[in-house]
């Protein structure tokens, strides 16, 4: 399910810095609703049509509840990674 949502996971690419990782995740989430107002309007208009009507809702919480655990999963990697890596700056670190 979660290719579906979210294709091209680069969580585990260490040819790119940590931060780039999740950067490039975070990125993924965000920017297929534009930036600054664009953002904001967008986000408005997902919100009123497909979160605040009550069937729907079940379904959205759910879908928040996947894009929860996909951040936890990055975030998860990352700290293995850099507990591995001796704890060093890790997400400033380059590959």
């Amino acid at each position: 399910m979660k290719e579906d949502l979210l294709p091209g996971d680069s969580i585990r690419d260490r040819t790119l810095s940590p931060r780039e990782r999740l950067l490039n995740g975070l990125r993924q989430v965000l920017a297929p609703l534009g930036t600054n107002e664009d953002a904001r309007t967008a986000w408005g208009t997902v919100c009123r049509s497909f979160i605040e009507p009550e069937p729907v809702r079940t379904a959205y919480l759910a879908h928040e509840r996947e894009a929860e655990r996909r951040v936890e999963h990055w975030l998860t990697v990352l700290s293995e990674e850099r507990r591995n890596a001796g704890g060093k700056r890790y997400l400033r670190d380059s590959p």
